[in-house]
């Protein structure tokens, strides 16, 4: 039986229990963590308020501990509608503490998201319901929230003013807890600029509050301000301890949104170190951490792009030929894909794995790359492992875009004659069968060791009478398409915007719009 069955089992066997005391054991085991009881005690709440047909109002308190359960496990379209409805019944029923509540939680999601305007309109809304409740640690909760927008909006003065006067008003009413928050957010201003004396004092006093009250999510963001502020100091290996504890303590105590950003930050301290597989482990699990919280953050892919497009360099350092190779397949996938009409994740996956198709070269030896003269057998053999080592090396980088197997299947053949596992037709994943066009055409018209370039007419045709044996018909089709429109034919071979960053490129494919509603007017 679960915990919530359990719960209203017990409950419900004490006909004395009131509505009064289930709140007030759900706000107790609330408060000391205990999410799994606190959400039972919540529906049992619900249960026993319309049972007893109470006034709506009296519902609101249940309703929050669902939203708020439900925001900490990111479900956040679940927290939303809860948080609503709990807006709705407040402004109704003429109850402003309740109304601020609502709309401090409606811009916590919001926030989250990354839909900052909503969020500033929710908080300093809710900052005038709680003036209206006389709520003083309720505005103080409503200006730091403001400042962390500010934040994000990179307002940084505004943002510290935010949190001057949130933090003399959690004073005036004695919150340590709230203290320690709005000094946490502090050390991120005196980060961004540059104040690195005054953010080591406030982390060290930070780190003291909430040692004192026992926070451990307080606890893992200290430590990871810590880590960074000893990574802008030089101090690596104290750093990387800091930020391990951060990762660790966040992860044990299942708050996903402060071990997304502890595992961010310890991929920009990787990546500063020149360890770029490792900062790209970093940022994959982070950004999977991001997805799954549905929020669109400031890590967001340009960070992780920016590692891709460097690993793809890097391997590309190897052979002078190659230079912007990669990129010239990446930017050629995905007009091909946008040709196929498909989805925006799956351009965004076809560009990535464009820019890493080849990173299992860096395995491979570089004689026999650059060698002048025909391969022997076995080094031939050996070239071609590099698409099932590249799939290796991706499969251990936990990345947030399906593309191991377009970069393991980048030389099948549409006949069944290519490799390494010799899939044919629509066995063969979709993007590797655009990629296999792409990286087909690239080679042709690129110098190599053992040939010069083709001219762009003579790759054209070859890979039109290739269809349906070397490349997919429909793929070769939507490539021929975006060649006419480029007038490709006669610019030499040159793809166009081949000088194009990666990060520009995948800002052009944009997500679907989603509709969210406003809430807080």
């Amino acid at each position: 039986m679960s915990t919530t069955q359990n719960t209203i089992r017990r409950a419900t066997d004490w006909p004395e229990l009131s509505l009064a005391a289930i709140e007030a054991r759900m706000r107790h085991v609330w408060n000391e963590g205990r999410g799994d009881e606190a959400g039972a005690l919540a529906s049992l709440g619900l249960i026993t308020a319309r049972r007893q047909h109470r006034p709506t109002e009296s519902i609101t308190p249940f309703l929050s501990v669902v939203g708020a359960i439900a925001f900490e496990s990111g479900q956040l379209d679940k927290a939303q509608r809860r948080f609503g409805e709990v807006l709705h019944i407040a402004r109704k029923a003429g109850t402003a503490k309740s109304e601020a509540a609502a709309l401090s939680n409606l811009g916590a999601i919001a926030n989250v998201r990354g839909d900052f305007a909503i969020a500033l309109w929710n908080y300093r809304c809710a900052r005038g319901a709680f003036r209206r409740a006389n709520s003083t640690n309720g505005e103080a909760r409503a200006l730091q929230n403001m400042g962390m927008v500010h934040a994000d909006l990179r307002r940084f003065k505004e943002a510290a003013e935010c949190y001057e006067a949130a933090r003399d008003l959690a004073i005036d009413c004695n919150d340590p807890e709230l203290i320690t928050i709005i000094t946490l957010n502090m050390i991120e201003i005196d980060l961004k600029t540059e104040d690195l004396d005054r953010a080591r004092q406030n982390c060290d006093d930070a780190m003291r509050r909430a040692t004192q009250i026992g926070n451990d999510h307080c606890i893992a963001e200290a430590h990871r301000y810590k880590g960074e502020i000893f990574h802008r100091f030089d101090e690596i290996d104290q750093a990387k301890r800091s930020l391990n504890q951060a990762i660790s303590m966040s992860h044990e105590a299942g708050i996903p949104l402060a071990e997304a950003e502890a595992l961010r930050s310890m991929g920009e301290l990787h990546l500063s170190q020149n360890d770029r597989e490792a900062a790209l482990g970093a940022f994959g699990q982070a950004f999977k951490l991001f997805i799954g919280l549905d929020a669109e953050h400031e890590l967001a892919e340009s960070v992780l792009i920016r590692i891709i497009e460097q690993l793809s360099a890097e391997e590309e350092s190897r052979d002078p030929h190659l230079h912007g190779h990669s990129a010239r397949v990446a930017d050629m996938a995905v007009a091909i894909a946008d040709e196929m009409g498909l989805d925006c994740r799956t351009k965004k996956a076809i560009l990535v794995a464009g820019y890493l198709h080849d990173i299992g070269k860096l395995d491979v030896d570089p004689d026999i790359l650059n060698k002048t003269g025909r391969l022997t057998a076995q080094e031939l053999a050996h070239v071609r492992d590099h698409a099932a080592f590249g799939a290796a090396r991706l499969e251990k980088l936990n990345l947030p875009w399906d593309i191991v197997p377009m970069v393991r299947h980048h030389h099948e053949r549409f006949d069944g004659n290519g490799y390494p596992c010799r899939l044919a037709g629509e066995e063969i994943p979709l993007g590797a069968r655009i990629l296999a066009v792409c990286d087909m055409f690239e080679a042709l018209t690129s110098d190599r060791p053992y040939r010069l370039a083709w001219n762009a007419d003579w790759a054209l045709h070859y890979i039109e009478s290739s269809a349906g044996h070397i490349g997919d018909p429909k793929v070769v089709e939507a490539f021929m398409r975006v060649v006419r429109k480029l007038g490709l034919a006669t610019q030499g071979g040159a793809f166009n915007s081949t000088s194009q960053d990666v990060i520009e490129a995948l800002s052009t494919i944009e997500e679907p719009e989603k509709l969210r509603a406003v809430a807080g007017g």
